[in-house]
């Protein structure tokens, strides 16, 4: 039994623990059982049965070719996989497609005539213009020890007010590393300025003050008993008035879905749900940027969204956020611009769209192909890349991003 074991995997990676989940299988014949929200990727490989639950209950167990057939995933609130969704928008009659299991098996003479019609229809999309410069890094690096590879390499980068970033790469790529340099809790040889004042002589509160971190281990961060107390610390030393934390405490716990918990105690909590907590308790000092460090990791789909769409609204009004993350989906859905850090340097930046459509720069920055593109070359689209960013446009607009 494997309960959850693509967590804080990259995608490639991921494929990687599917692959050797199948092989065990193979080689012993013993019963696998795979716990997983991350359902297109666990489908890399073929599997016997999906058994579905909520609220302690089965309402289903099917093959896989009947689940994505079915309403099941739509209704439970679970993340389908996006060839699926594709030929939903394209009006695909799924019932005369005999195997949706595999985007590569799909009926090219069902499939094909329907997402070329549509991939016609799709308007042009405009992109955004950047507004102004906000945080500037300029040569930035950074080594652990003297004769170490360094952890950063020249790094020269621009973030904007109010754009949402994917910063994405492998597992010790340097994405940690340059979030904590921006913090101040290391200190990095080079240049860095906010709203074009020098960053590096502000200490690591004042920094704070701007700039909000969510760590990737919930528990490095987590210092109180109660999740009411560790959501508040932030508000009670910066002097808020009790009336007013009260008030967004409540808010912030609503959003991350922990207000009914609000009294319990953090040691009874899941993983997924102490990450909830941290993100709650800097999401409720308003900074004017926020890193997250794989935000979504652990998160059923529920929760995802509605962290997601807080997310997007404090983006909106404002709030620049920049997103270290193994998730394709959240690139595609949320971010307008990716940022690839490969051996501690700046290896691309560029749109998630054109990111997860190239091999070379997928494979640098550890991803795998999205399956809207492979599907697109399945059925041989004149343009995959563009198909690709049609599909997340109109993804949005269905969807209210």
């Amino acid at each position: 039994m494997f309960d959850e074991p693509l967590a804080n995997l990259d995608p490639k990676s991921g494929l990687e623990a599917i692959e050797m989940i199948d092989n065990i299988h193979s080689l012993t014949n013993n019963t696998t059982i795979i716990i997983e929200h991350r359902v297109e990727d666990v489908l890399y490989r073929p599997v016997d049965r999906v058994i579905c639950f909520n609220e302690g209950r089965i309402v289903a167990n099917m093959t896989t070719n009947e689940l994505l057939h079915s309403d099941v995933l739509e209704k439970q609130v679970i993340r389908e996989p996006l060839y699926v969704t594709a030929l939903k928008y394209a009006k695909v009659p799924l019932e005369d497609v005999a195997d949706l299991s595999s985007v590569v098996d799909l009926d090219k003479q069902v499939v094909a005539p329907y997402l070329k019609k549509w991939s016609k229809e799709q308007k042009k999309t405009d992109r955004q213009e950047k507004q102004d410069l906000l945080l500037s890094l300029s040569d930035l690096n950074y080594t652990y020890h003297q004769q170490a590879a360094p952890l950063l390499n020249d790094v020269n980068l621009n973030i904007y007010q109010g754009e949402m970033i994917s910063l994405v790469g492998k597992n010790g790529a340097g994405k940690s590393t340059l979030a904590k340099a921006i913090c101040g809790f290391v200190l990095a040889e080079g240049k860095m300025t906010w709203k074009g004042e020098n960053f590096q002589t502000l200490s690591i509160k004042e920094r704070a003050d701007k700039v909000g971190f969510v760590m990737q281990n919930p528990n490095q961060m987590i210092s109180k008993k109660l999740i009411r107390e560790e959501v508040s610390l932030g508000l009670v030393l910066r002097g808020v008035p009790e009336e007013q934390i009260n008030q967004r405490v409540d808010d912030v716990l609503k959003i991350c879905g922990l207000y009914p918990f609000r009294n319990w105690p953090i040691s009874a909590l899941s993983y997924g749900q102490k990450k909830r907590v941290t993100i709650a308790a800097i999401l409720v000092l308003e900074p004017e940027m926020i890193i997250l460090n794989e935000p979504t990791a652990g998160q059923d789909l529920k929760h995802y969204t509605e962290m997601m769409a807080f997310l997007e609204a404090l983006n909106k009004n404002g709030t620049t956020i920049v997103m270290i993350t193994h998730d394709m989906h959240l690139m595609l859905e949320y971010t307008n611009r990716s940022v690839v850090l490969h051996d501690g340097k700046i290896f691309k930046d560029t749109t998630p769209t054109k990111l997860l459509t190239s091999s070379d720069e997928v494979d640098k920055a550890s991803l795998k192909e999205t399956s809207l593109y492979t599907l697109a070359k399945q059925m041989d689209l004149e343009h995959p890349d563009i198909f690709v960013e049609q599909f997340t446009m109109y993804d949005r607009e269905v969807r209210g991003i």
